[in-house]
Parts: structure tokens; sequence; C-alpha cells
């Protein structure tokens, strides 16, 4: 039941975002990129990574992942598509939280797996911390 509620939250967070997006391509004005998003320029368009995933069990698993990221609802969020090298692909958005002083990261696996995060960008590396 938990995996099916999950799933379905996802499915209502795209379906907003897509009404949102056609919103502002009917002629919404959407509000000034925030400078604090200046740094995730550097994201946008497609790059190839290795990435190394440490389970909570000590186990870690090594994938090559294929990301593609693209500015989303008035350049508000980076939103990206990413495909592992054995199959799964996984949907995130990048936000900048003025209150919060954080960029917020929403990752949406297989399996209706949620991240919610907090990051900080560097040149090499993401530093994520959150829940699953």
């Amino acid at each position: 039941m938990g995996h099916r509620l999950q799933a379905s939250f996802t499915a209502c967070v795209l379906v907003a975002l897509a009404i949102v997006e056609q919103s502002e391509s009917a002629g919404g004005k959407s509000p000034d990129k925030p400078p604090e998003l200046k740094p995730l320029e550097a994201m946008v368009g497609t790059s190839t990574a290795d990435v190394t995933v440490r389970h909570k069990s000590g186990e870690t698993s090594k994938y090559k992942v294929t990301e593609n990221y693209e500015w989303f609802l008035g350049g508000q969020f980076l939103r990206g598509k990413a495909e592992r090298s054995n199959g799964d692909e996984s949907f995130f958005l990048v936000q900048y939280d003025r209150p919060r002083k954080k960029y917020r990261f929403w990752y949406f696996g297989v399996a209706g797996m949620i991240l919610l995060a907090t990051f900080t960008p560097t040149i090499k590396q993401w530093e994520a911390t959150g829940n699953l």
C-alpha cells in the first residue's frame, strides 16, 4: 500500500507541474530567475557520469548515468531526467529555496522511490543529504 501511495503522489506532482507549464506557455508571465540559480547553469544540457551509490547496508552500486537538465517554469526550477546503465530512469527537480537559503532537490525514481534533499553544488560533485 505504501508504494502505491508514493506512486500516486508522484503522479499528482508531475500532473500539477505539467499544468503550470502549459499555463506559462499560454502567456503567463514568470518571475525573474533568482541569482542563486547561476551555479546550476553548468548543469544545463546532457552529460554522462560514473555514479557510486552507498546503501544503508554498507554495500555500493556503481552505474554509468546519462542526465539531461533544462530550465523549467520560467527558470525557477531545473528539471532533469536520468537513465542508468541498468535501464532504470528517474526524474528530478532542483530549486533554490530563498527562505531557507538552501538548494532543494526532489528525486522521483523507479518503483515510486522519492528522495527529498538539500545539497551543495560543487565543481566535481553533489553532496546531498535527505531521506528516502
